[in-house]
């Protein structure tokens, strides 16, 4: 459903791979925590509880979000987030009754890719962009270790603070459900409707599901809406630390 469009990125530089280790073991752990993050954050809630079922008319009437694909960007050498847009733009859901957006939240500094996005698709009701202006700064600003794959660096863990900034921006959109996104993965022209009936069978298992992978790194991860606040803070006290160390 998702394709990276840049894999060749990885093999780059012994840094790339680090970074890409580092994503891939957080949504690792992202989906393993999340049932445990519930009983620390959240109260248990009845089977009726809205992240149990799908949007019903009355929340289609009422202009309810059925989806928010969360993408987290910062500027680069090149430019992926272009294609990755235009990628679902033309993806975009023909059945009215999903109602999706695409939330885009630049960090760092200045975006040039970025804001040509956010000028060329002012108008479209599908994508919404917005600007980390107050960005979760590490405790210890002097440090610039690198880390390794028990301890994440400066880097990563400035990007997992991002990542909790995207999460909570997205639980205020009020979304039944949000997709993690990177920014240089690519849709498949049929995403839209494969995630609805993806959704579809994990509602109708009647089970407390947590999370859905439907790519790798930090892309792909389904979540309920009413899970992200609890995620965010979990995330954020743990940022540090890697294996639950």
């Amino acid at each position: 459903m998702l394709a990276q469009a840049t894999a060749r990125r990885a093999a780059r530089s012994p840094s790339c791979r680090l970074l890409l280790l580092a994503s891939c073991s957080a949504n690792v752990l992202l989906v393993y925590h999340l049932f445990a993050v519930r009983s620390l954050y959240t109260q248990p809630q009845p089977p009726s509880h809205s992240a149990t079922r799908t949007i019903d008319a009355a929340d289609r009437a009422a202009g309810v979000l059925w989806l928010t694909v969360a993408i987290m960007t910062v500027p680069r050498n090149e430019d992926y987030l272009t294609a990755t847009l235009e990628s679902f733009a033309a993806a975009r859901p023909v059945e009215t009754s999903l109602s999706v957006e695409v939330l885009v939240l630049s960090s760092g500094a200045t975006h040039p890719a970025f804001e040509r996005a956010r000028q060329q698709y002012a108008g479209d009701a599908l994508f919404r962009f917005e600007t980390n202006e107050h960005r979760l700064l590490d405790r210890r600003p002097q440090l610039r270790d690198e880390g390794d794959r028990n301890k994440p660096g400066y880097r990563v863990r400035q990007q997992t603070r991002d990542f909790v900034s995207l999460l909570r921006l997205a639980a205020g959109r009020g979304a039944a459900h949000l997709l993690t996104m990177e920014d240089d993965f690519l849709a498949c022209p049929l995403l839209f409707v494969t995630l609805g009936y993806v959704l579809g069978k994990a509602h109708a298992t009647q089970r407390d599901w947590a999370a859905v992978r439907v790519s790798y790194g930090l892309a792909g991860v389904l979540l309920r809406g009413d899970d992200l606040l609890p995620l965010a803070a979990y995330v954020l006290e743990r940022h540090e630390a890697r294996n639950g160390q």
